[in-house]
């Protein structure tokens, strides 16, 4: 029995340590937080979510030197190379991105976990604010316990032997997508967590930085592309071509909204600009389908059942269209029904591409988180379209969940060359996959 449980220790000792670190941290903060909340709200202020956000900030204050200190000195002896003496800088820099990745989709959802059960739990019980501090603080931290671990196990955060290339390259691709996952967790949280009066600027602030971080990233892989003479900088130039107009339809947006004060600015010259991305973005991405996915259907056979699906949702947005009270002109309607025919002609291929690489080849994940931006945006271009239709009014106050799919979209893109570039590095290949 000794042995076995010796044999127990010494194969998760590790994993152990970790989750050791983590409880000693999250404890002592879990005290201090509770009871500096608990002044905090009596002597400073009584609003809600500044106390869960002060609650949130005091804790990261407090348990991330903590856990920092309780892991170098569990880990210390490991990071010095045992033949020169000297600190192997090399596994430093690897660990701390195997906890950057881990950290970055755990602490995010911690985060808003924490704050949407603090700030309820005030605004809607009698309970003292060090019960809320301790109660909230329990619940997300279970949610966070279970992410973390399934993280650090996903990222093989333990690992520390010499891997082949093939299999760095599939621990970088869940870096990144790890990482993904917790930005588009962040940006939307704002959204998310903002008041009815602050909202509008929330979204409208976050789908212009996500769209600007997207059409950078084009712009480099584009110029990267050009300058090693690549056979898909047209490819890639069309991409940027038309995230480059969506995001000046943002911009053009944003203005009418917060610049002049139109709730909801449909139709706009903002629909001109984001009409107009449909033609290159279209082009990229059948581009990408003859290219690399031909063969699980041919080009005609995507066409007709494009054209086929685009017909379809056109005349159930049209029947909805027909039957509500909400008036609407000749252009309102043919702009309205543009969207979700275009967004078909856009959706076929791509999930022809998610089905082709679901498997995940690190050479393809640039096309299939490109793909995914796709599918994001015509989720939320459906569901604006179908609440224009019911009701003006409804567009306006549901905005923000389809901007969170915007969002998502956006720096799915992002991700996708990001990724894209850091692949050529690791294979140092310099002509595109």
């Amino acid at each position: 029995m000794i042995t076995k449980s010796t044999q127990f220790y010494q194969q998760y000792k590790d994993i152990i340590f970790f989750n050791k670190n983590l409880v000693i941290s999250g404890l002592c903060s879990l005290i201090l937080t509770a009871i500096i909340t608990q002044y905090y709200y009596y002597h400073a202020s009584s609003n809600n979510f500044e106390v869960s956000l002060i609650s949130l900030l005091i804790e990261y204050i407090i348990e991330t030197p903590i856990f920092v200190l309780l892991y170098y000195i569990d880990n210390k002896k490991i990071y010095v190379d045992p033949l020169t003496g000297k600190k192997n800088l090399t596994m430093i820099k690897t660990d701390l991105k195997k906890l950057f990745a881990v950290f970055s989709l755990s602490d995010v959802i911690y985060a808003v976990a924490l704050i949407s059960f603090e700030f309820n739990i005030l605004q809607h019980t009698t309970v003292e604010p060090y019960q809320a501090s301790v109660y909230s603080s329990l619940i997300a931290w279970a949610i966070f316990f279970v992410i973390v671990n399934i993280s650090a196990r996903s990222v093989r955060l333990f690992d520390r032997q010499r891997l082949r290339k093939s299999m760095e390259i599939l621990l970088e691709l869940r870096y990144v997508i790890l990482t993904l996952v917790g930005f588009i967790i962040l940006v939307n949280s704002f959204i998310f967590l903002s008041s009815i009066s602050t909202r509008v600027i929330y979204t409208n602030l976050t789908i212009n930085v996500t769209a600007a971080i997207a059409l950078c990233a084009a712009i480099i892989v584009l110029f990267r592309q050009i300058r090693v003479h690549s056979q898909y900088s047209k490819t890639f130039g069309f991409l940027a071509v038309g995230v480059g107009l969506w995001f000046t339809a943002e911009i053009i947006w944003t203005y009418y909204q917060l610049g002049l004060g139109v709730e909801t600015p449909f139709p706009s010259l903002a629909d001109l600009f984001w009409l107009a991305g449909y033609a290159p973005l279209t082009y990229h991405l059948y581009r990408i389908y003859t290219t690399v996915t031909m063969k699980v259907t041919d080009r005609d056979t995507m066409i007709v059942i494009s054209s086929l699906v685009a017909a379809v949702l056109a005349f159930l947005l049209y029947l909805v269209f027909s039957i509500s009270d909400q008036p609407q002109s000749v252009l309102e309607l043919i702009i309205n029904l543009a969207y979700p025919v275009l967004d078909a002609i856009l959706l076929i291929p791509a999930i022809v591409i998610l089905w082709s690489f679901r498997r995940g080849e690190p050479a393809y994940t640039h096309w299939v988180m490109i793909s995914l931006f796709i599918v994001f945006v015509t989720v939320a271009d459906i569901g604006f379209d179908y609440a224009l239709a019911v009701v003006e009014y409804s567009a306006s106050q549901q905005e923000w969940i389809w901007d969170m799919f915007y969002n998502a979209g956006y720096l799915s893109i992002a991700g996708a060359l990001f990724w894209y570039n850091r692949y050529l590095i690791l294979t140092k290949n310099n002509v595109a996959t």
